[in-house]
This record gives structure tokens, sequence and C-alpha cells, in this order.
């Protein structure tokens, strides 16, 4: 079985054991309508009945800007008005009606690079504007999120170094990997620090069970897959105490991937790797199990992609868009698919 465009690697006794623990929650999937503009570096998220897409990289690291809803009961996609700044790989998450978008990169003027910026918007579903909110304090992109209550706990990415010189990010220019936890209090438009994550890392997810916070996978030694390597970590955070601890890790190390939690797993999806002067992207599916600490292989989705959007919906999972090649590993498509997961 073979989830990944070449051979992963995969530590034997992890894939033993992610075997024997498929078989009780197994699921299917299926394709659903494709989203009219499909890019590489897009996020997702869900609010009651529609799933959400926002982002997208373009020729010489332009951000795209694209914004789509799914509705779901009319089964159709509807184009959103864009944000007012567009950026590629920001964090994304809602609470209640509201989408929160933050950080991510924008191109210099000068320069083909990624511009770290401290953007934050919120979009009201209801009354379908966005509004700008008070700045994230620190300047970052391939960051993530997650909300408990009316919170947003905005984790770790890639910034500038101090004093670097440069405006933006680039394969041959040192990168600075951030563990910081910057909390966004949507009540009151403000923000407070909170127990900085263990492991600086980019390229990660997150997603929140029974109020803590799980960060899982990512990449460590730069922002861009061929300067960097990806790692399995898998570190939850607790608010009430603000503490982290370590975790079970996750089988397949992997970044650019899409983080969701369903039925009290978090579930990992898709992903990408340079590795040996190669590249690939995963289709691999794996769901963590806080109340055993243990990790599951479930059905792969079709199409191996990164930089994907995801979102959970009437107890189902979407995966929409991504790209079928890792970042700077050449000529790519940006995928128009929708797979749906639905557990058994």
């Amino acid at each position: 079985m073979n989830h990944f465009i070449r051979n992963t690697g995969l530590n034997f006794l992890a894939w033993v054991f992610a075997i024997f623990s498929t078989q009780a929650f197994a699921g299917t999937w299926e394709a659903g309508p494709t989203i009219p503009e499909g890019a590489e570096e897009v996020v997702g998220a869900s609010v009651g009945n529609s799933l959400l897409v926002y982002g997208g990289l373009g020729p010489a690291f332009t951000p795209r800007g694209l914004f789509w809803m799914f509705d779901i009961s009319q089964q159709k996609w509807i184009e959103l008005p864009p944000s007012p700044i567009p950026v590629h790989h920001p964090a994304f998450v809602t609470v209640g009606s509201k989408v929160y978008l933050f950080g991510g990169f924008v191109k210099p003027e000068d320069e083909i690079s990624w511009k770290p910026v401290t953007h934050a918007a919120m979009f009201d579903m209801n009354t379908r504007e966005w509004s700008s909110l008070k700045p994230l304090p620190t300047a970052r992109g391939a960051l993530t999120a997650a909300a408990v209550g009316s919170k947003i706990y905005v984790i770790g990415g890639v910034a500038l170094p101090d004093k670097s010189g440069f405006e933006g990010l680039y394969f041959d220019r040192p990168t600075k990997q951030l563990t910081v936890n910057e909390v966004y209090d949507t009540d009151n438009n403000t923000w407070s620090q909170a127990a900085p994550m263990p492991t600086q890392r980019n390229h990660m997810g997150a997603a929140t069970i029974d109020g803590k916070i799980y960060v899982v996978g990512g990449r460590i030694g730069s922002g861009f897959t061929l300067m960097s390597t990806n790692i399995g970590v898998n570190e939850v955070y607790d608010p009430d105490k603000d503490t982290w601890e370590p975790r079970a890790m996750l089988p397949t190390a992997r970044s650019g991937i899409g983080v969701v939690a369903l039925n009290g797993r978090i579930h990992v999806l898709g992903g990408e790797e340079w590795s040996h002067n190669r590249a690939g992207v995963f289709r691999q599916h794996e769901a963590y199990d806080p109340k055993t600490n243990r990790w599951s292989l479930l059905p792969s989705m079709q199409f191996p992609r990164h930089g994907l959007a995801v979102g959970v919906a009437n107890g189902k999972i979407y995966a929409i868009s991504g790209a079928n090649v890792a970042g700077g590993g050449g000529a790519h498509k940006d995928l128009t698919y929708m797979e749906i997961y639905s557990p058994s």
C-alpha cells in the first residue's frame, strides 16, 4: 500500500501499528463537486452547512486571494468577496458565524519572496463583509490557529530573522522558526500572550477536542520544503492551565497538511516532503485518539496533494483543492478536486 508518490520510508513498526489500528475506524471517500478555481496553499474552514476555501499561491509568489463557499444543501459553489489584503499561508479559523484570517505572506514590490505580515481580518457570514482587526503582534506565515470558546490561539510559523535586511523569505535566506502562541479575544478585539509551543515549526496543523488544542506535524529548518525537514511532533495545549504536553507522534512525518477534528479524533490529511533530492506529496489519512494516545491509519484520499483546504460539516470531512507536486518540485497542477470522507 503506497500512499506517497514515492517510497515514504515510514518506520516499519509505526506502519504495522497503523495497519492493526485501521479496522475499527474505517470509512469511505467519495467525489464531490469540483471547486471552480484550484490552487496550492489554500486553507479551509466550515460554518454551519458551508465549507470555505481561501488563499492560493500564484506565479512569482503572488497571493491569489481566492475565496469560495460550498453550500452543501444546494451542492453549489459561490464566490465570496475578496479579503482586504490577499495573502497566502495564513491561519484561518471560525468562531460562530464568523471566520478569522491571521498572518500569512504577501509579495514585496521589489522582489520575488514571501513577506510575513501582521494582517488580521474577519469575514461575517451573515453580512458577507470583511472587517479589519487589531493586527497580529508577530508578523509570520505558515502558522496555524485553533479556537477554544471565544478565543483564538495563533501558533508557530515562520518569520524573517531579526535584522535580516531582507523584505521577504526566500530559499537561500535564513528564516526564523517560531514557537509563539498569541491569543486573540473575539469579544473585545485584543491580543495576549500564552505559553509558547515547545517545538518551533511551520506548515503544521491544529484542531481542538474537549477544550484542548492539538498541534501536529509540520517542518523545521526553513519555511521551504527543499531546505527543511518534516517532523511528526504532536503537542497538546491546555488553555486552562496554559501548559503544553507531548503526545504520540504522527506516524508519517509531513508538512503542508490538512488537520481537522471529527468524532473525538484528530484527522491528518495529505502533505508534502523533500527527501534525498526527491519531492513528493501524500494522500495518507491518519487519525489520533486523545483518549488512548494512539494513531490509526484510515482510508487514503484518492489524490495525493499538499496545501489543501479541509473542513468538517454534517459529520463528514471535506478535502478540497491543493497541489499535486511538493513546493519547489517543478511544474504542478492546481487541483480542483473535492473529496468527502464519511466515517463508518
